[in-house]
């Protein structure tokens, strides 16, 4: 067993470094699934044995590689390009990002063609999503190009840190009737918390209002 062990090490350090001679090679530094195995098997890197092969170069922070269904088919082989991707995305430079929210056709304008294919996008925003730097504000067909550049999605980095309205202005005042509200105030709120709130607030409630820190909005009348 012990062999075994020092064999499949050995297999990952010559694998490690015919990656990071693939870098030099391909551009943009990704590799698609098919690729990816037959470069695996020139080092007897079996099927059974990829799977690990990959979570440890992936933790070692050679490659990104997910084991999920819609992102198994992308193997990033140089994660330092997938910062000027984040920074496409956060950056003030551009105006194609209004209020938050994220036009996928836009994504075009946004990234260079060359460095980032048009092809790639619904992938690359989806490792985004997986970052929790955007979140889809619909559901849409990954595999219907044209559906999902229809979609959107909520970057919280660049919603506006104030609201468009005063809140208080929000809630409809009655005379002769009382009013009772609640306010909650903590001292720490979960890192991403917001995101998912604003998200859900938005699916469930109409006129909603939302900014980087707080959200409000209407339950639909049935």
């Amino acid at each position: 067993q012990s062999f075994i062990h020092k064999t499949l090490a050995h297999k990952v350090q010559f694998f490690e470094r015919q990656i990071l001679y693939e870098r030099t090679k391909r551009h943009p530094p990704v590799l698609d699934r098919k690729s990816y195995v037959e470069l695996a098997l020139l080092y007897s890197i079996t099927d059974d044995e990829l799977a690990s092969v990959s979570s440890t170069l992936h933790n070692w922070g050679t490659i990104l590689f997910y084991a999920l269904d819609h992102l198994k088919d992308l193997i990033v082989i140089d994660p330092r390009w997938l910062i000027q991707l984040l920074s496409g995305i956060i950056t003030t430079k551009h105006r194609y990002i209004r209020q938050g929210i994220l036009e996928h056709s836009d994504l075009i304008h946004i990234w260079h063609p060359n460095d980032y294919p048009e092809h790639l996008h619904p992938k690359l925003l989806q490792i985004l999503q997986r970052f929790e730097i955007t979140f889809p504000l619909e559901k849409y067909n990954m595999d219907d190009e044209e559906e999902w550049k229809q979609g959107k999605s909520l970057v919280p980095s660049a919603l506006p840190a104030r609201p468009d309205i005063r809140v208080s202005q929000l809630f409809p005042r009655f005379e002769s009737t009382t009013q009772y509200a609640r306010m909650y105030q903590v001292a720490f709120v979960p890192p991403g918390f917001l995101n998912y709130l604003i998200i859900r607030v938005m699916e469930q409630l109409n006129d909603v209002h939302y900014w980087r820190n707080g959200v409000a909005g209407f339950s639909p009348q049935n």
